[in-house]
């Protein structure tokens, strides 16, 4: 099977407009983010911010171009609303793990642990209306592919069906939005598309940089902690400004201290 490798078109960045400000004046950015891009890690399988996506098999492009030529047939489907028994589908396992696991440190896999199974098997269980195994967009195809937008459409439908659900409430998650479409498709074509795509090219020529990079930050953040805790400790002494520079100073101070 030949893949389409189209031209990939700039994604416009997630930005909220006024209109959507004004819907809430309590709106948090940074929830909305937040919540709508771990949802889109959770479809994805890639709750942690290490993993990486892999691109899609030959076969599931394949069974997927047999049923769709079009976007208009994606969107004919997704509107027949047909009951569909839930997916066994391992990311549904993978959350029961999490759940069972009250030592794990990761801030993704306790919030996605959340989401209850009737939340997470309507998720998965709408994969399987478009001949889908699991989601999984195509970096070497357009964002406005057939089968990039049907998950476009996966991800949005997804998002509001677990909105209105609550699944997201413990995280600031507003349902005064729940019906802006252009909003949910800007966020998720930039995490999708721009995000985790960049993320995707550059462990392709650079394996391991990701986890590399992450360990780099983690590292950052406990001397940043030491710092901080010392500056404080100091400043109670009443030690001078000039010491306080000194000790405040993050690359002086290790990370295992």
């Amino acid at each position: 099977m030949n893949i389409p490798v189209n031209a990939r078109k700039t994604v416009v960045r997630c930005i909220l407009s006024p209109v959507s400000l004004a819907a809430n004046s309590q709106w948090s950015l940074d929830s909305f983010q937040t919540a709508f891009y771990l949802h889109l890690r959770i479809l994805w399988g890639i709750i942690e911010v290490t993993d990486i996506p892999e691109p899609p098999d030959v076969d599931t492009l394949e069974t997927f171009g047999q049923r769709f030529q079009d976007v208009d047939e994606v969107i004919e489907t997704r509107n027949i609303h047909v009951h569909v028994p839930a997916a066994n589908n391992a990311m549904l396992e993978r959350m029961k793990k999490l759940r069972g696991d009250p030592s794990s440190a990761s801030k993704n896999a306790k919030q996605a642990a959340r989401i209850s199974d009737v939340v997470l098997g309507y998720f998965f269980a709408l994969l399987t209306l478009f001949k889908l195994r699991r989601f999984n967009p195509d970096f070497r195809q357009s964002p406005s592919s057939t089968y990039n937008l049907a998950h476009r459409l996966i991800a949005i439908d997804t998002w509001r069906q677990a909105l209105a659900a609550g699944a997201y409430d413990s995280m600031g998650a507003n349902k005064a939005l729940i019906d802006d479409f252009l909003l949910w498709i800007r966020c998720a074509d930039h995490f999708i598309h721009f995000y985790i795509f960049h993320i995707y090219e550059r462990e392709q020529k650079y394996p391991g940089i990701t986890v590399e990079i992450q360990e780099r930050a983690n590292r950052r953040g406990r001397q940043q902690r030491l710092a901080r805790g010392r500056v404080e400790w100091l400043k109670t002494a009443q030690y001078p400004k000039r010491v306080l520079d000194l000790i405040g100073n993050i690359d002086g101070t290790s990370d295992d201290e």
